[in-house]
């Protein structure tokens, strides 16, 4: 199992709060968690690859109420934050939040929280 499919499996056994959980960025609806790798960087030395991989991702709570939007993200944070050990296969050295932001998407007239965290794992 890929490192993707074993995050996806972590999040939706892990968390309780979000009606779903999705990394399709077009579902969009109330009680949504939806993410995506934003970018992933490799350490190199001149002989070679480090084995130490750093993958940013971000996570969008929606939600008709501003409260359940946080809610949502406080249950990651929670889950996420300062985490290590394994997903799948994969050891996680560390999870760091990077950014937070609080907004409204007019688009979907939903609350919208967002979160991004940076993930340090060895290949």
């Amino acid at each position: 199992m890929s490192f993707r499919e074993a995050f996806y499996s972590f999040l939706s056994s892990s968390l309780t709060t979000p009606a779903a959980v999705t990394s399709n960025v077009g579902s969009v609806q109330s009680g949504y968690l939806v993410y995506q790798r934003i970018v992933t960087t490799q350490e190199y030395a001149h002989d070679g690859h480090l084995g130490l991989i750093t993958a940013r991702y971000q996570f969008d709570a929606y939600a008709d109420k501003k409260q359940d939007a946080v809610a949502i993200i406080d249950e990651l944070k929670n889950i996420l934050d300062d985490f290590i050990g394994f997903i799948g296969s994969t050891h996680i050295q560390g999870v760091f939040i990077v950014n937070e932001f609080d907004t409204f998407d007019s688009g979907s007239d939903l609350f919208r929280e967002e979160i991004e965290f940076n993930i340090q794992y060895y290949k």
